[in-house]
C-alpha cells in the first residue's frame, strides 16, 4: 500500500518511551529525515503475533542493517512489558519503544480489532477477551482461520520455520526434519505458537496491556526515506502481521530462507 508523509504528522502528536533508556521521545523521531527507517507497530507484549513476528524479524536485521535499513518497533505495554518481551523475543531492547495505551495505532488508523469499529460491531460493550476470543474464531479478523490451518498442514511455498541458526528456536530440535527440508512442515508453525502460548501466559500479569480492549488492537508496519512514508501495511485480523519476506520486499533487500 502506498503511503505518504501523514503517517510522520501522526506521529507527532504521539511519545512512546525508549525500553533501553528509559526517556520519552516523540513518536516522529523513530523515523529520522534522512535514509532508509523501517517501524513495526507491534501488537501488545503478550499477543502471538508480535512474539512471532518479532523472534522472525531477528533473522533478517543483519541483512536489513547491510542494506542501509534502519529498524526499530513499537510495542504496545508499559516499558517493564516490553523489556520482557524483548527477552522472550531476543529482539534487540535498544530497538524496541513502549506504548502503553497504544495512542501511536489509534493516530495511525491501525485496525482497533472487533468491536472497537467497523469489525464486528456488536461486539462492542463485551470484554476486551470475549472480543480476542472471537477474532481467533475469525469474527471480525479477515484470513485468521486459513492462516490456523496453515500452522497446522504445512505450506509448500514457505520456508521451514526452524532452522540451523534461526532465532527461531523448537523444542523438539530438528525432528520436523523427518517430514523433509526446504519448507514449512505439517504443525511445524503450529508448534512454533504453541511454544509462544506457554511462554506468553507464564507471564500474562505482566505482558497483558493495562487496558483489555487493547487484547484486539492491531499494528502495522511503515518504512521511510528521508522522512516520508513509501510503504505501509496494515494487519488486517489477528496473523495478518507482514511477514519477513514480505518487509525484505518493500525495502528492496534479497536474501535467502527470509
Amino acid at each position: 500500500m502506498e503511503a505518504t508523509s501523514s503517517e510522520l504528522s501522526a506521529l507527532a502528536q504521539c511519545t512512546v518511551i525508549s525500553v533501553s533508556s528509559g526517556d520519552t521521545v516523540s513518536a516522529a523521531s523513530l523515523a529520522p529525515a534522512q535514509g532508509t527507517h523501517l517501524v513495526l507497530f507491534l501488537t501488545h507484549a503478550g499477543d502471538f503475533d508480535s512474539n512471532e513476528q518479532a523472534t522472525a524479524m531477528v533473522d533478517v536485521l543483519p541483512a536489513l542493517q547491510a542494506a542501509g535499513v534502519g529498524v526499530t518497533a513499537v510495542c504496545i505495554g508499559t516499558r517493564e512489558a516490553v523489556t520482557a518481551f524483548a527477552a522472550n523475543t531476543r529482539f534487540p531492547a535498544d530497538r524496541l519503544y513502549a506504548d502503553a495505551a497504544a495512542a501511536c495505532y489509534s493516530a495511525l488508523a491501525f485496525s482497533p480489532g472487533a468491536g472497537r469499529g467497523s469489525e464486528a460491531p456488536w461486539l462492542a460493550g463485551q470484554s476486551g477477551m470475549v472480543k480476542l476470543f472471537a477474532m481467533c474464531a475469525g469474527i471480525g479478523s479477515p484470513g485468521t482461520l486459513p492462516e490456523v490451518f496453515r500452522g497446522y498442514l504445512g505450506d509448500r511455498n514457505s520456508p521451514p520455520v526452524f532452522r540451523p541458526g534461526s532465532n527461531v528456536r523448537s523444542s523438539l530440535g530438528d525432528a520436523f526434519n523427518v517430514l523433509g527440508e526446504g519448507y514449512q512442515r505439517p504443525f511445524e508453525l503450529a508448534t512454533l505458537r504453541g511454544q509462544n502460548m506457554v511462554t506468553v501466559l507464564s507471564n500474562w500479569q505482566l505482558l497483558a496491556p493495562q487496558d483489555d480492549d487493547l487484547l484486539v488492537q492491531r499494528g502495522g508496519v511503515l518504512l521511510f526515506r528521508d522522512g516520508a512514508c513509501v510503504w505501509r501495511h496494515n494487519d488486517a485480523g489477528i496473523l495478518g502481521y507482514a511477514k519477513p519476506s514480505t518487509i525484505l520486499d518493500a525495502c528492496g533487500v534479497r536474501v535467502t530462507a527470509a
